[in-house]
């Protein structure tokens, strides 16, 4: 029996072998709405694959509907699950059709999303978990580094979602202290946007170092592992927070989610780049302390690669968040909150020369030299504002995001967002023609 059929069997089985308060599901139930209209004052420029038609709506326009509930069963077991349905127009180049619950491999948003659905069973100063959740392993803000062990769908990278990974979970409480022990038998990959899309890469060059050949038709795949108990992942981690410190450590083996590539020419009129997935072992710490109004953190993350056939590196992040009162009400706003974080990579052993791979998952690794900052106001208890700027100094590009939202009475939330993209190079600069400007209309019931 595969590992992902004995969790569903066991989740189902801790649902249905006690009588369930459902009422206590409807209580419990929360949902919000979303409507997304977007333009885009530029076209996003020709794919380098050939015969490929990219995605190019001046004008588009998405639905997103989020629920989550809970109830607990009689035997003190609680069900968690949540989710969402989402569709957008144009559509072809976005989502793909039907419901994968367990191992999704396609690279395309789903328009049906069960992202959670997990038992937690009480045994003493133990937590026993059994489903599909999130567990977030970060004390940043902007960039979390070291939440590896999620996966998120990036098909609009801006305004990426968590999904949800397939767990059997153990968390022990002493004191302050929390050690958690996890077997995560299905590696997820996250949704990257495809080469119909605007928000395609458009250059391969960049990661493989050399273009597509003209006279070749171009194909891009991915090579995700199969289900099995030897590819099966591990993870430990230790929290603590006393006396305003907060505090964790993590290990992990299994696979990373940052991929090698590979080319291939299996006939002289065809071109294939392959992205693939290698195991390795991740070692992360993170450390969060306040003064006053500063909050000051840091984490560090270290890879390897247990084949060689990819870098291993240190990614290590410092931060800041400023809470000023008196900037506040110089500007007679509720809250001005400034963070900034700065993330920067060293490797510390190169992909080997024969691997065969064309390129390491380097091109892909966000926060190799780069510096985060958001700016947020509050200037009401109905009205927020923030300005959000990004610089990769590795490539020489950046992002620039400005907010402005209000809250209506009646529960209603419109936001106005601009993004501008600058530079050249991965990622900033290959999208440097999907500037654009979008209104959110939010309501919560």
């Amino acid at each position: 029996m595969k590992p992902y059929t004995q969790i569903l069997l066991a989740l189902l089985f801790a649902i249905t072998s006690t009588r369930g308060e459902l009422k206590d599901a409807t209580k419990n139930f929360d949902s919000k709405i979303r409507l997304k209209l977007a333009i885009y004052p530029q076209s996003p420029g020709e794919s380098d694959v050939p015969d490929i038609i990219v995605e190019d709506a001046t004008r588009t326009i998405e639905v997103l509907y989020n629920w989550r509930t809970w109830f607990e069963t009689g035997g003190n077991i609680r069900i968690d699950t949540s989710g969402w349905i989402e569709y957008g127009i144009p559509n072809g180049y976005r989502w793909e059709g039907g419901i994968a619950l367990f191992q999704d491999d396609a690279i395309k948003s789903r328009p049906v999303v069960i992202n959670e659905l997990y038992a937690t069973a009480p045994l003493g100063n133990t937590d026993l978990v059994l489903g599909r959740a999130i567990q977030r392993n970060t004390v940043s803000v902007l960039y979390p580094l070291a939440d590896r062990y999620i996966a998120r769908d990036l098909n609009d990278p801006t305004d990426p979602k968590i999904l949800g990974i397939w767990q059997a979970r153990a968390d022990y409480y002493r004191n302050d202290w929390t050690y958690s022990f996890a077997a995560l038998p299905i590696f997820q990959p996250s949704k990257t946007p495809g080469i119909e899309s605007r928000w395609w890469i458009q250059r391969v060059e960049p990661i493989i170092g050399e273009p597509i050949p003209p006279v070749t038709t171009g194909r891009v795949d991915r090579i995700v592992p199969d289900v099995s108990v030897e590819n099966m992942g591990l993870l430990a981690t230790i929290r603590t927070r006393q006396q305003g410190w907060d505090f964790f450590t993590t290990a992990y083996s299994g696979y990373s989610p940052y991929a090698v590539t590979r080319t291939d020419t299996p006939t002289p009129d065809e071109f294939v780049v392959t992205v693939e997935y290698l195991p390795g072992f991740d070692w992360s710490v993170g450390v969060s302390t306040v003064f006053d109004a500063l909050e000051l953190h840091s984490e560090a993350l270290y890879h390897h690669t247990y084949s060689g056939d990819d870098d291993d590196y240190i990614n290590a992040l410092i931060g800041l968040i400023w809470r000023s009162e008196k900037l506040a009400e110089w500007l007679h706003c509720n809250q001005v909150h400034l963070t900034t974080e700065y993330a920067r990579e060293v490797i510390l052993a190169e992909q080997k020369v024969s691997s065969g791979y064309a390129s390491s998952s380097e091109p892909f690794r966000l926060g190799r030299n780069t510096l985060f900052t958001e700016l947020l106001l509050e200037v009401t208890a109905k009205d927020l504002v923030s300005a959000a700027y990004s610089h990769n100094f590795a490539e020489g590009n950046a992002f620039a995001q400005l907010r402005g939202s209000h809250r209506f009475s009646n529960g209603f939330r419109l936001e106005l967002v601009g993004e501008v993209f600058a530079g050249s190079g991965l990622y900033y600069g290959t999208w440097s023609n999907n500037n654009r400007v979008y209104l959110n209309f939010e309501y919560n019931f």
